[in-house]
């Protein structure tokens, strides 16, 4: 029987499998459940949920490494004819395995949930890319609540681990890109390669913790080599794991054509079904409503183009395709995307003194809520907002007009609302 395989059966951090299992799932399902049928979206719910273990793995991890100092073992692990280093790297090796186990269980949630949602879609390697993120904090947080260990009793080295790790990760995540992230849209990819390298980075620190003597003697090489691992971790943090992804070729894309034209990424095939229901609302507008001929999923108008708050930045002088953003699966956010397609082809080559009339602008602001609401289907918006007070109730009218006026007179008011920003500013 191998020192792994015999540490495996006795380590006390066999333990914490079942709580960190069980927080793992809660943070998966708990959190939110848009992230189901979209493989790099699964991947990011799965890896923050894979940053959550790592708080309490280092704590699993205190404890481990402070037990044999408890049970008086310190001595006889010195004097083992097995080198203290191999019975060290053993004995984390195991709590390492006990701890990342859970995260496993929770890969295999995301996992389950997705296909069972939508079969299998497209990205899994993307999927794959974001979970090996989740593997970073949680070996380093072990490794770093070892260290902790080998310095206090066990339930002192537990929460100074748990608490210290807590802390360190913190800064971590203010201060470099890419340690955890909250959603996976398919617009950013993930370099494999440098998440790689940070792994081996807290590999590198763990085998350094493990040249730790038991006994007070002989720590200057040790330290040497866990300085080293430190600054090899913070270098592999010092650049960003996640980049723009290239848009795809016109043919790789998912799209649907209806009263419109939509575009979507592959991943995105989920929300077909979202934009038909949307685009059979817009066929309901009135005639004199003029709707855009294409839209794309967010980011997929060109690489050179950026959609702000404001409108889109960057390359604008080249003719592209109005963008929606599918946000979390929301059919709000999708709404108000279209609502914005639409009126950039109704105010197309519009005077933008339209918007700073003091009788029109807070009826464009109306038209755009009537509009969003209306494709959205009516209901009540899923989301907050910080605009001005004045722009919002002009929003709240314009849903009102939408919800409770009948459909001639909503009808009447669009086209008197159109024909005089067109006489006047167009």
């Amino acid at each position: 029987m191998s020192a792994l395989t015999l540490t495996l059966r006795t380590s006390p951090a066999r333990y914490a499998a079942l709580p960190l299992s069980l927080i793992g799932i809660a943070v998966l399902f708990i959190r939110t459940d848009y992230w189901m049928g979209i493989w790099p979206e699964a991947g990011a719910a799965a890896q923050t949920a894979g940053y959550f273990i790592s708080l309490f793995a280092a704590g699993v991890a205190g404890w481990a490494a402070a037990a044999p100092s408890k049970n008086g073992m310190d001595e006889q692990f010195a004097a083992a004819k097995v080198p203290g280093t191999t019975i060290e790297a053993a004995r984390l090796g195991a709590a390492l395995i006990w701890v990342a186990a859970p995260y496993g269980l929770t890969v295999a949630g995301a996992v389950i949930a997705t296909v069972a949602s939508d079969g299998f879609p497209s990205g899994f390697p993307m999927f794959l890319s974001y979970t090996l993120i989740g593997l970073v904090p949680i070996a380093l947080g072990t490794a770093w609540g070892w260290l902790v260990g080998r310095a206090f009793p066990p339930m002192v080295a537990a929460v100074s681990a748990l608490l210290s790790w807590l802390i360190v990760s913190y800064l971590l995540l203010v201060f470099a890109d890419g340690v955890v992230t909250v959603s996976g849209p398919p617009w950013i990819a993930v370099d494999s390669g440098l998440v790689a390298l940070r792994l081996g980075a807290a590999v590198l620190l763990a085998l350094a913790v493990c040249m730790l003597p038991r006994l007070k003697r002989r720590i200057a090489v040790p330290a040497a080599a866990i300085a080293v691992s430190l600054i090899a971790v913070g270098a592999s943090f010092s650049t960003t794991v996640l980049y723009d992804r290239a848009v795809p070729a016109d043919e790789d894309l998912v799209c649907y054509t209806g009263e419109i034209e939509y575009c979507l990424w592959p991943e995105h095939e989920k929300y077909l079904e979202l934009v038909e229901t949307v685009d059979a609302n817009a066929a309901e507008l009135p005639g004199v409503v003029e709707l855009p001929e294409r839209m794309v999923d967010y980011r997929l108008s060109g690489e050179e183009l950026y959609w702000m708050e404001m409108g889109p930045e960057g390359d604008v002088d080249k003719e592209f395709d109005s963008e929606f953003d599918i946000s979390e699966g929301s059919v709000w956010a999708l709404a108000m995307g279209v609502s914005d397609g639409i009126q950039r082809v109704t105010f197309e080559g519009c005077d933008r003194d339209l918007y700073d009339d003091p009788e029109l602008g807070p009826a464009i602001e109306q038209f755009g809520a009537w509009l969003e609401y209306r494709l959205a289907g009516g209901g009540s918006v899923d989301y907050t907002t910080t605009a001005p007070r004045d722009i919002q109730e002009a929003w709240a009218e314009g849903r009102e007009i939408a919800a409770e006026w009948p459909e001639a007179e909503q009808t009447a008011w669009v086209e008197d609302l159109l024909d005089r920003a067109k006489v006047e500013y167009c």
